[in-house]
């Protein structure tokens, strides 16, 4: 064969290899985005992938919980502990090195923030990495009767200075 017909093989090769790549690191049943971070009809916000990385905060309703294993939050039940779920999707940094409990903070009702109590891991993979994080104080049903507005505040992910999540009820 001639060089001309094998860079053309390689190139074929090369293409059909970060394809199968793509759709392997892809986030099976990820979340639909609608524009406004917001994932149609559910307490999932989702943000523009900046810095290479893609965060979806699920906000911790007792249905989507339920829906986690049991013992996923058994030190921090839900009904003394505000619960977002996190996944964070990326293909070029290394998640892992990311002390998320640290990092996040979330208002409560009259504004104030706190920090997370706990960072609970559900996947520790460095480039899809899942997990709850635990705020003390009230439950995810209290913020909801209450009127309230929340917002999640993750710093430094991926260079990226502040990611917001708003949820109003």
């Amino acid at each position: 064969m001639s060089a001309v017909h094998w860079k053309g093989v390689l190139a074929v090769f090369a293409v059909v290899v970060v394809g199968v790549v793509t759709i392997a690191c892809g986030s099976s049943g990820a979340a639909q985005d609608t524009g406004q971070g917001e994932t149609a009809g559910s307490l999932a916000r989702v943000d523009g992938g900046q810095g290479g990385v893609t965060v979806e905060a699920i906000w911790g309703s007792p249905s989507h919980l339920q829906g986690m294993p049991a013992n996923t939050f058994k030190d921090y039940p839900p009904d003394r502990y505000t619960l977002v779920h996190l996944k964070l999707d990326t293909h070029s940094v290394d998640l892992s090195q990311y002390n998320l409990a640290r990092i996040a903070t979330l208002s409560k009702p009259d504004g104030a923030e706190t920090n997370a109590a706990a960072w609970i891991s559900i996947n520790g993979d460095s480039h899809h990495r899942e997990g709850v994080l635990a705020f003390a104080g009230e439950s995810n049903g209290m913020w909801e009767t209450q009127k309230a507005r929340a917002r999640l505040t993750l710093k430094g992910i991926a260079s990226v200075p502040q990611r917001e999540f708003v949820w109003e009820f």
